[in-house]
Parts: structure tokens; sequence; C-alpha cells
């Protein structure tokens, strides 16, 4: 790490009394939670191409066997639809106004406590696939994990399509040899724990670098239902349209269209082609997942096993009605910021059922601990709840049942904004004129309305409200002033959107060269020949 931050020592060399130093791994904690957790969260998964979430989809049968011995959290909501922010909020169990991320890459604070310290401090051995390069263990997304069992794969996604062969797909993923000294530890001693922490993504855009033309052609001949009209060219052809275009169609959409001479079919059709090609990305996803589940089935921890599986972010495809199109991080879309959350535990007492309520990301890090039996430090406060009850079967609680969730856009790094203003993408330079929170869309999510303020323009911000039950993609107002509920959501909006404003620390901690590697690393920012 690049930065002057310094790595905080265990919890229990700094804390004084002796409930905090019982809890602690090198203190001689005796775990009695499961003795294998697993938080496996991915990058960039729509939840809208996973059977668990839209039944019928065939492409995710590892994940639906998966589901059906789970609980299955249908309404959970991201952070944000950036992945520095989102993961930061997974980890830690808090928000910005407290973990600091508004924008990435920027490294966590070692003041944060985070959910592999709170493993850590409970006698289990910690691991980490560190495969996220805004999200990495460098950038101090491992606090907790010891640095011999980091498995740093992040870095070679700067040269995805030269590094993405089945060899790396398999050790990111965590089904390489890493893996399998952690079960055959877990196999030589019965008294063993061990706590995975696992982040990569083979999903992102450009899509086709983790799924090429030749696995797109597997996928439609072995799902025929989903195989399209397309011909093999035009997948070849729209994937290079794509890929020398993508910058502005993104971030300046409407321009590009017509500066290309792209007519509504021709928009249609490079859609087609690129939910295609993010269908394929999934469906080898779920394989991955497959063979991992496989390894813990295979090593007889499946009963004593407890498995999360969930995501930063979701993505957007192409609607009208969003300002940014085949990308997540700068807009409030339900396909970005609502994602998966499934968990599994068996000998944590996880009945298989779907929860209705509304998640947040937040609640991730204190239900795990809640299932895995956990002890908390007195002065660790979450601001996520524990659902663990909830997972075992328990009827919610008022708290757990009337959940609300917060979410942000990002704010924009001034080396990703200087590019933007270089390359003339008018429509993000409108929306984020300024690397500051000022300008960031907020929403709540209650049961199935969504509220959400917008910068206006004049230095004021418009409040709208969206029925999700009958409007999935937010196309028609009805926010209403009068109306007691509308006027109080609104305002906890401006309540949390103060908060973010009052937080937020201008500071860059990374030098701009690693800032730029990092984000031309996952497509961010495309070479530019001037730096």
């Amino acid at each position: 790490m690049s930065s002057n931050r310094k790595r905080k020592p265990a919890i229990c060399a700094v804390v004084a009394p002796l409930l905090f130093v019982a809890a602690c791994s090198d203190s001689g904690a005796s775990p009695t939670g499961p003795r294998l957790v697993v938080l496996y969260s991915t990058c960039t998964v729509s939840k809208d191409f996973l059977s668990p979430y839209r039944p019928g989809i065939p492409y995710t049968p590892n994940l639906q066997r998966f589901a059906d011995e789970s609980v299955v959290f249908e309404r959970h909501n991201s952070e944000a639809g950036q992945s520095g922010i989102a993961f930061a909020s997974i980890y830690s169990g808090v928000q910005a106004d407290r973990h600091g991320i508004f924008h990435h890459p920027r490294p966590l604070a070692d003041e944060l406590y985070l959910v592999g310290e709170a493993f850590r401090d409970n006698g289990y051995a910690t691991h980490f696939w560190s495969g996220h390069g805004m999200a990495a263990a460098s950038l101090n997304y491992g606090q907790g994990i010891a640095p011999d069992h980091v498995y740093d794969h992040e870095k070679q996604f700067t040269k995805r399509a030269q590094t993405l062969d089945d060899d790396f797909l398999t050790r990111t993923t965590a089904n390489g040899p890493e893996l399998d000294a952690v079960l055959a530890d877990l196999a030589a001693d019965p008294d063993a724990h061990a706590f995975l922490q696992i982040n990569f993504t083979i999903t992102h855009e450009l899509y086709h670098e983790y799924a090429g033309l030749e696995k797109i052609e597997a996928f439609r001949k072995r799902y025929p239902a989903h195989a399209t009209d397309l011909t093999t060219d035009e997948i070849r052809a729209g994937l290079a349209f794509f890929e020398a275009n993508r910058h502005t169609l993104q971030l300046n959409h409407a321009q590009a269209v017509d500066a290309l001479g792209m007519s509504p079919a021709d928009v249609a059709r490079l859609d087609t082609v690129l939910q295609l090609a993010y269908a394929t990305c999934i469906a080898q996803l779920d394989d991955y997942l497959g063979r991992f589940l496989g390894k813990i089935d295979a090593a007889g921890l499946t009963e004593d096993s407890l498995v999360a599986f969930t995501a930063d972010h979701g993505e957007t495809f192409y609607h009208p009605s969003e300002p940014f199109h085949w990308m997540h991080g700068m807009q409030l879309a339900p396909t970005v910021v609502e994602v998966p959350w499934i968990v599994r535990g068996r000998s944590s007492g996880v009945v298989p059922s779907r929860f209705p309520g509304v998640t947040r990301s937040i609640d991730v890090f204190p239900t795990l601990a809640g299932l895995a039996d956990l002890a908390l430090p007195e002065n660790v406060r979450l601001a996520g709840v524990d659902l663990s009850s909830v997972a075992r079967g328990a009827a919610p609680t008022a708290d757990q049942a009337g959940l609300v969730a917060f979410t942000h856009t990002t704010t924009i790094g001034e080396k990703r904004l200087d590019r933007y203003k270089r390359e003339r993408h008018r429509t993000a330079i409108e929306w984020l004129p300024e690397p500051r929170p000022e300008f960031v869309w907020v929403r709540l999510r209650d049961g199935d309305m969504v509220f959400e303020l917008r910068p206006d323009g004049d230095g004021g911000m418009d409040a709208f409200a969206f029925d999700l039950a009958t409007d999935r993609f937010r196309d028609r107002n009805l926010f209403d002033g009068a109306d007691a509920t509308h006027a109080r959501c609104i305002a906890e909006l401006r309540e949390y959107r103060a908060r973010l404003i009052a937080a937020f620390d201008p500071t860059e901690t990374l030098g701009a060269d690693e800032i730029g590697g990092r984000l031309q690393g996952l497509g961010y920012i495309g070479d530019d020949p001037d730096e």
C-alpha cells in the first residue's frame, strides 16, 4: 500500500477490558460457531440474471441448488454502485459517513473494525482471496487477515485479456491450491476453524474480456432458449463496436448515438449483444461457484459451513429513463443497487426460506457474526442489523421487518474527472461537475417505495418517489410533498445527504500513478498516450 497508513495491531493489544482480551485469537479463543465461514462477495452481479431472483433462468443451476438450501434475501440493497464503496460497507458494517470511501480507489482506514478482524479475534484462521483492485488487501480491505493468508490476484487484472485462462480463473475464484490447503488443514485438525473472504470479478464490462466469442458461442449451444437470433458475425461486430466506443456510449449516450449514426434498432441490437455476453459471464461465474461449493462438499464440510453469497453491485443495460447505460457506478438504477444475498448454514440453524424485507450491505457483517456466535468488542458500533434470527426462521422483529436502505452514487476522483473533461463526456460532467458529495444522488428504499434526491443544477435538490412493484424502471415520479410518508422519507434523505457531506475528506491518499493504474485495470479510464 502506497499510502502512509500503518496496519493497526490486533484489537486485543489496544483494548484494556478483559471482555475484549478473551475474544482475541492470540489469547486462545475457542470458536463455537461453524468450522468454515465463507463471505463470497463478487463484483457486478445483477440479480435479474440469477434464477433465485428470476425463476426460469437455466444458466445458474449451481446458485439455484445453493439457494434451495439457503435463506434468500429478496430486497437486498448495496450502499452504492461502485466497488470500493460497496465492499467497504460489506466488510465494515457501516456506510460512507463512517468508512470514508466516496469513490475508488482509496484505502480503508485502520481505525475501522472489519469482518475479518471479528473472525480473527474469535479464534478463526482468516484468509483473503484479494481479487478486486478497488477492494484489495493493498488498500486495507484485508484487515484481520495475516499477510501469508492473503492470496493476491488483483494485479493480474491490469491486462485481463492476456491473463484470463482457466488457471487464473481457478485461482482467483478460490478454486486453486490455496483453498485445497485450507480444507486439508480443517480435515487434519477437527478443532480448526477458518474464515474465507473472497472478492473478484469475472462479470465486469468489458464483458467479452471475461467471456469472449468462443465462450459466448458455447453458451448459446448450451442454452438455446437464450441464444438470440444474432449471427456470430453480428456478435463479433457488436463487441468490437462497443469496445471502440464504450466510454462515450456509456457516459455521453445521446450525443454518441447521434455522432455514430445509430438508430433505435441499432441501440437495441447492441444491447442484445451485450446482455448475451453478460449472461455468458454469469454462467461462467456459476460454474466456478459450483466448483467451489463442490470442494466444500468433497471435504465433508457442507454440514458445518456457513456460506454467504453476495455482490457489491449489479449492472444496468439499456433503458431510456437512465442517464448511463452498460455500466454501474454513477446511477441508482434498481438493477445496479439491488443485489443478491443468499446464506446457507445448516449447523448455524439457517432455515431455507425467502425473506421479503429490505436488507442492506451493512447487514452482512453483523448477520454473519450472529450466525457464527461471535463476540464483538463493546466499543464496536455497527450500523447494520443482525438478521441471524430471521435466517434461523424466527419471525422478524419490528426493527428487522422495517429496515430502510440508504444508497448513494459515487463522487468522482480528480483523475477520472479530468479524463471525462478532456474526452468531453458532457452528460457525466453535467451530473458530477466537481469531486464533491454535494452532487451525488441519494436514495431511500422503504418496502417497494423508493425515494430519491437529485441535484437540480441550481444548488437545490429535486425529490422523486417511485413504486418498484409497478414501475421497475422508475419512469413515473409519484412524489407528493403533501403526503406525510413522502415528506418524512425525503427529510430522512436530506439528513443522510448532510452526513455524507460532513464526512467527506477530499484528500487523496494514493499517488496519481497508482490511482490511474487501478482505474485502467478495470477499464474505468482508457490508456492515455499523453500521460
